[in-house]
């Protein structure tokens, strides 16, 4: 019902409060459902105009506005009708029922009727608020993924386009490019870019997913995932990071084809490798990964490049470490024929 929030905090409080408020209706606890009703509103109204902050108004003036100021302010912005905004004055003056003394002093008389007609309107208001939010908010994920799936330029607008949509449509647009699986240029790129705005729970689901496909999956799945989320395992614990380290070294040491090595160099693939290594099992598999490229870097520029990419995930004090050891390993490593290490087809790559 609120998936139209921006702001975590606020959603969460929303969903919750709406959730008791069912249960009040129920037990036909009128005044508390009454009070809870103008909350959800004002909520609601507060969140939108702290996002987009009235001219006039300050941060400070939009959390000290009472109900029936940002009831007019959501007139003014047409987020809400005349109609909805005229028939909001059954809620709008049981909100203050909350206050000590009020119902005694004003006189205050009101039923379950007068609940249920909140409860309803409380539907129909924030329904509306739901359809003009998004529209005056900004684009849709819908929107911003047929941009970017038809122009190659729009990747250098990409963060305007992010700050023009809400925080439901931004998790949408993240599934999103996650799930288009035709060719995207720059897709992790955009993912990368879109990131910052999401909660770590979000990216933690992916990670998760990643482990699952690691133990039931198969490795093109593992390799799309990783290459998208490689920078962030280190949100998992110890273990799960050893094994994804674990498995994408193991998959590294046995591929041997050029055409895929040049596209892990090309998608930057293995750039954080080195920093998610916890174990040492894990530095061992990493040498033995290493120490191939490392002697035969200068026979082809992709191996090159690949040995460039992985010794330089290293934190400065290993890097040197590493490359002390590989020296030492040099001198003593088998008498293999180049075309016994790497491959393209049937014909060697050089």
């Amino acid at each position: 019902m609120f998936d139209f929030i921006n702001d975590d905090k606020f959603r969460a409080i929303l969903e919750r409060d709406f959730k008791e408020l069912e249960t009040l209706y129920e037990n036909k606890a009128s005044k508390s459902v009454l009070v809870i009703t103008g909350s959800l509103i004002e909520t609601v109204l507060v969140e939108y105009f702290l996002n987009k902050i009235p001219t006039g108004y300050t941060e400070g003036k939009v959390l000290n506005s009472s109900l029936h100021e940002l009831l007019d302010l959501a007139l003014q912005n047409k987020l809400i009708s005349q109609r909805s905004r005229d028939l909001s004055t059954v809620i709008k003056d049981y909100r203050n029922l909350i206050h000590p003394g009020r119902e005694i002093r004003k006189n205050e008389t009101f039923n379950f009727e007068t609940a249920n007609v909140a409860f309803s309107l409380l539907k129909i208001i924030i329904s509306e608020l739901r359809d003009n939010y998004l529209k005056l908010y900004g684009y849709t994920a819908k929107d911003v993924i047929q941009k970017i799936t038809s122009d190659d330029l729009s990747i250098n607008i990409f963060d305007e386009l992010i700050e023009k949509i809400n925080q439901s449509e931004k998790i949408k647009l993240f599934n999103s490019i996650i799930e288009y699986r035709e060719y995207l240029q720059n897709k992790r790129l955009f993912i990368e870019k879109i990131k910052p705005y999401l909660p770590e729970e979000k990216i933690k689901e992916k990670l998760i997913h990643l482990l699952h496909l690691i133990e039931t999956g198969d490795s093109p799945e593992v390799l799309y995932y990783y290459n998208l989320f490689h920078s962030d395992i280190n949100i998992l614990d110890d273990s799960s990071v050893n094994l994804v380290t674990k498995y994408i070294l193991s998959y590294l040491n046995e591929e041997r084809h050029i055409g895929q090595i040049q596209s892990f160099v090309t998608r930057q693939t293995f750039t954080s490798v080195g920093k998610h290594i916890r174990s040492e099992k894990n530095e061992n598999l990493f040498i033995d990964v290493v120490l191939d490229y490392y002697v035969f870097k200068d026979k082809n520029r992709y191996l090159y490049s690949m040995y460039i990419q992985l010794i330089n995930s290293l934190e400065t004090s290993k890097r040197e470490e590493i490359e002390g050891k590989l020296e030492k390993r040099k001198e003593t490593y088998l008498d293999l024929t180049f075309g016994n290490r790497f491959w393209e087809g049937d014909d060697l790559p050089f």
